[in-house]
């Protein structure tokens, strides 16, 4: 069986001069470990609430209700991107 892998391109919005990382992470890579990933090569402190949004699915780390989203750490990437080019969004929030 042949692993397979991603490379995934990461841009800050609203930013200009554009801020941007590529990395390779593997497919069974879970959505927690991806953010793991992104904190990482952003030379981000992980200080931040963090959400996914793939198709019109939303994956957060503590979801209290279905509402809040799906848990991301039973979800692998691979399983929710399929097709070369695909788009999705990682947002952080702060807590007030």
């Amino acid at each position: 069986m042949t692993e397979r892998f991603y490379l995934l391109k990461i841009q800050l919005q609203f930013i200009k001069p554009a801020i941007w990382r590529r990395f390779v992470v593997p497919a069974d890579i879970t959505l927690d470990r991806l953010h793991d990933v992104i904190q990482i090569v952003m030379g981000w402190e992980d200080c931040h609430l963090h959400e996914f949004t793939i198709g019109k699915k939303r994956y957060t780390e503590y979801p209290e209700s279905p509402e809040d989203g799906l848990p991301c750490g039973k979800y692998r990437l691979g399983d929710l991107v399929r097709q070369k080019g695909s788009v999705f969004h990682y947002l952080l929030s702060t807590v007030v």
